[in-house]
């Protein structure tokens, strides 16, 4: 995912959940947005859905782990 300016421009989103220094710098100021922000959404509900979507994965992972032991 790559932060985008609020204008649209900027680079589109990709898989890519890495986030440069400055890229976080732009989200948390309000100079930029992630390339894959729904419309509408506000900065934090677009970080709860990505934290969430972590937390999914997370225990999808530990649950193959365990059940592959």
């Amino acid at each position: 995912m790559q932060a985008q300016t609020p204008n649209g421009s900027g680079a589109e989103a990709t898989t890519n959940t890495n986030f440069s220094l400055e890229a976080w710098e732009g989200l948390m100021r309000g100079r930029a947005l992630p390339g894959d922000i729904l419309d509408g959404q506000t900065l934090g509900n677009y970080l709860h859905r990505k934290f969430q979507a972590l937390i999914d994965e997370n225990e999808r992972l530990k649950n193959a782990l365990m059940g592959s032991n």
